[in-house]
């Protein structure tokens, strides 16, 4: 929604997009890098007979 609404306000302006998609994007990877080993024991438990 916050990118939606900086597109209509900032539509030509680039660098404010780039950077309000990568800190939008930043969190869910810092949340699957920290969890990311429970993420592989899940997929594999599941996997495994």
């Amino acid at each position: 929604m916050a990118l939606q609404s900086q597109a209509r306000q900032f539509g030509s302006n680039i660098d404010v997009l780039a950077t309000g998609a990568f800190l939008s994007l930043a969190v869910p990877l810092v949340v699957f890098f920290s969890f990311q080993r429970y993420f592989e024991q899940g997929v594999l438990a599941g996997s495994v007979k």
